[in-house]
């Protein structure tokens, strides 16, 4: 069983049973933190007194806990007298030892045999049945539990007395310090016993914070606006955990809470700082911006050389903004085909596919909403009057990949662009020329012919 269940937390025991050193003597007295779960049987019955003070352990003080179990009616042979599960909930740490310290009186005024009370940790809520795994006990028939009065760690006789929690329990889980109680015998006995300052013993060395790091849903933050800094510290079980927080201003102002809330002052960057609380001297940092209020895009004009462009040819598409202010300038090009069709680079580059009216979008990325519209006109391919169309011919179109191309030209340039305006492939040649694309997938291309410093554009079709 995984041994994080031992996580036993004696100084929350005491909180139920009676008061104890280690926590707050008021705790150590309250039944409301504690749950019970009685499964004796028919002839017995359990009685539980908490800040029981008529009698207390030697070792105990203030009020505990008496836990009685009363024979209710006499039985032959043998019978579970009586059996119950005392647990509350408790913190543990991976990669710690912790142990159990608690004051144990037994009363009963004829001594018991088979009598037990057993102290272990759950990784879940308890059980009559559910599975514990134990830290330490007093069992009567291993020779000890009768007449004892005393602390448990001097008078236990069974089980290792500590636990080690595995390493990938995370720090501050919570699992159930559970203790059994019982007794069984080949008649029914009565019996009387005192608990008293239980506590939870951390025997792990002192960890110190090794690193801190720094993290927030952005390294921005706007003036008179708030933002969570989160430190993590390293071990993740070292023993203290908190941080005290500071900004150190730079050419802005912020503020910080004990919490690590960041508040935006005055626009420039601050230095947050984490400093670890346990005296080892460790901090962590991170950079942070402040902005000014955060202004909004109102406007979006786009404008071009032109508003026209030949098919396959391109047109750089130009935003301005308004207010120059804005917070966020940043925008999103798209195209809205009509009679025509066109295609538009992240960068506003339009490239004409086919005749007719198309709609070039710019939309803001602030959030605002805000868009600005530009509509262009797709004209046919413009010829060249070096470069007639009698005189060049791209043949067979479409093809399974490869082209004839006769220009007419010496000294001819080929470019090969996929349909976004990406050079695929280039070359040069006279008059004639075998064009292989047969390695490439079946798509639309565009080939650029040019000579004598004009060009003809052609769209082929690979048909694998």
């Amino acid at each position: 069983m995984n041994k994080l269940l031992l996580i036993v937390t004696a100084f929350i025991l005491g909180s139920v049973m009676c008061s104890a050193q280690s926590t707050n003597p008021a705790d150590m007295e309250d039944e409301s933190l504690w749950s019970i779960i009685d499964f004796s049987n028919e002839q017995t019955q359990l009685t539980f007194t908490f800040n029981y003070t008529d009698s207390i352990p030697a070792t105990g003080e203030g009020g505990c806990l008496r836990i009685q179990g009363e024979i209710l009616s006499e039985v032959a042979g043998n019978g579970l007298a009586s059996n119950c599960r005392l647990y509350r909930p408790v913190k543990v740490t991976g990669g710690r030892t912790y142990t159990v310290n608690a004051a144990f009186r037994d009363m009963t005024l004829d001594s018991v045999s088979n009598f037990w009370i057993e102290i272990g940790l759950s990784t879940v809520e308890p059980t009559s049945d559910s599975e514990v795994e134990y830290i330490m006990a007093i069992n009567t028939w291993r020779g000890c539990g009768p007449g004892l009065n005393g602390n448990i760690q001097d008078l236990y006789c069974r089980y290792e007395g500590q636990i080690d929690i595995e390493s990938n329990v995370p720090y501050g889980s919570t699992y159930y310090l559970v203790f059994q109680i019982g007794q069984w015998n080949d008649r029914l006995d009565n019996f009387d016993i005192l608990l008293d300052n239980l506590e939870w013993v951390d025997l792990t060395p002192p960890i110190p914070v090794s690193s801190i790091s720094l993290s927030a849903t952005n390294n921005w933050v706007l003036e008179d606006d708030s933002l969570q800094v989160t430190a993590k510290v390293a071990p993740f079980n070292a023993d203290i955990q908190e941080v005290d927080w500071s900004v150190t201003n730079g050419s802005g102002e912020a503020t910080i809470n004990n919490s690590g809330m960041l508040t935006g002052v005055r626009a420039g960057s601050v230095t947050v700082v984490a400093t670890a609380k346990d005296g080892s001297g460790v901090t962590g940092s991170k950079e942070m911006v402040i902005i000014a209020g955060f202004v909004s895009v109102s406007s979006i004009t786009i404008s071009a050389p032109s508003t026209e462009v030949a098919k396959y040819d391109t047109l750089r598409m130009e935003a301005s903004i308004e207010p120059a202010n804005a917070s966020n300038k940043e925008i999103v090009w798209s195209v809205v085909n009509g009679t025509g069709r066109a295609t538009i680079t992240s960068s506003g580059l339009l490239r004409g596919l086919a005749e007719g009216e198309v709609s070039v979008v710019a939309t803001a990325k602030d959030g605002s909403g805000i868009t600005g519209t530009l509509t262009i006109n797709v004209i046919p391919e413009v010829g060249v009057d070096h470069i007639a169309s009698s005189m060049l011919s791209v043949w067979p179109n479409p093809s399974k990949g490869t082209f004839n191309i006769k220009s007419g030209e010496k000294n001819s340039t080929l470019k090969v662009l996929d349909l976004t305006g990406k050079l695929l492939y280039s070359d040069t040649f006279d008059t004639e020329y075998l064009l292989d694309l047969t390695s490439y997938k079946s798509a639309s291309y565009i080939l650029q012919i040019t000579a004598s410093g004009c060009t003809k554009s052609v769209l082929v079709s690979v048909q694998q």
